[in-house]
């Protein structure tokens, strides 16, 4: 639980709510591509912007049965297995791809399996006449929390009013799962290369925020999965809490030189046209 600090309390910085969030990578003949999504214009933080499936951390992932969860879950902290959790049950609500295997057989949800769940039970667990816990008992499954790899922590900027303490997890989507946006929280979804995302943000036709588009570069010149997933495993996770400082019409970023990307100040305009439709 993060709890206020005495500069929180004086100046009424909000504070950052736990989430997570999932890079989804798949393999196409010699691409790497991700999965995201276009937010509902309609909400307030990052509405209308293409992201990566995630949210924020709700009580009931606060789950410890080991009839839900793969063994070697506990190797984990509660804090991590909620983070965890929270990324895979958002995966699931907004991205229809489920990290999870058959109890009896341990094998992971294939293409169908997968299709059927969500026709089944998303919508439901999207309005509350489910949980996802309840879910996965009825269904016989359980969640491959080691499958997820620590990517990134990012903390939204003091001056947002919404901050999230977000950590990025990269995965292998599994076989033969395609994903599709919930039409809820997401309007639309895409198998994209980081390229190819970077590249519509740039020119306006994407609306990207600063954290997705810093992450995108990290993984810009990848060419696969594998290599991605070690890169990942081999890197150190700074927490990076940008400053944000506006000058006239343009908005700069700074981050810490010890994050890990290469830069430690990122220009934008601000007003940026987004010509997406």
């Amino acid at each position: 639980m993060i709890k206020l600090d005495k500069k929180q309390i004086e100046t009424n910085i909000a504070t950052p709510a736990p989430s997570a969030t999932v890079l989804l990578l798949k393999d196409d003949g010699e691409s790497l591509k991700v999965f995201m999504v276009v937010r509902n214009s309609g909400f307030e933080f990052a509405g209308g912007a293409l992201v990566f499936p995630g949210g924020r951390v709700d009580l009931s992932d606060s789950i410890t049965d080991s009839n839900v969860l793969a063994p070697g879950f506990n190797q984990f902290s509660r804090e991590e297995i909620s983070n965890r959790v929270c990324a895979i049950r958002e995966t699931f609500e907004e991205a229809g791809i489920l990290l999870a295997r058959d109890r009896i057989t341990s094998k992971m949800l294939d293409s169908e399996r997968c299709l059927e769940l969500v026709a089944n039970y998303r919508e439901a667990i999207h309005s509350g006449n489910i949980k996802f816990k309840d879910m996965l008992i009825k269904e016989g499954l359980e969640l491959v929390l080691e499958s997820l790899v620590p990517y990134a922590h990012w903390i939204t900027p003091e001056r947002s009013s919404k901050r999230f303490d977000t950590w990025f997890y990269a995965v292998r989507t599994p076989e033969g799962q395609l994903g599709a946006h919930d039409e809820i929280e997401s309007v639309e979804s895409m198998w994209i290369t980081p390229k190819e995302a970077i590249d519509g943000g740039n020119s306006g036709y994407f609306k990207l925020v600063f954290a997705t588009k810093m992450n995108l570069r990290r993984i810009e010149n990848h060419n696969s999965v594998s290599e991605s997933l070690k890169f990942a495993m081999r890197s150190k996770i700074v927490a990076i809490e940008p400053t944000v400082k506006r000058e006239g019409n343009k908005i700069i970023f700074s981050i810490p030189k010890d994050a890990g990307y290469g830069i430690v100040r990122e220009v934008e305009e601000l007003e940026k046209t987004v010509i997406k439709s």
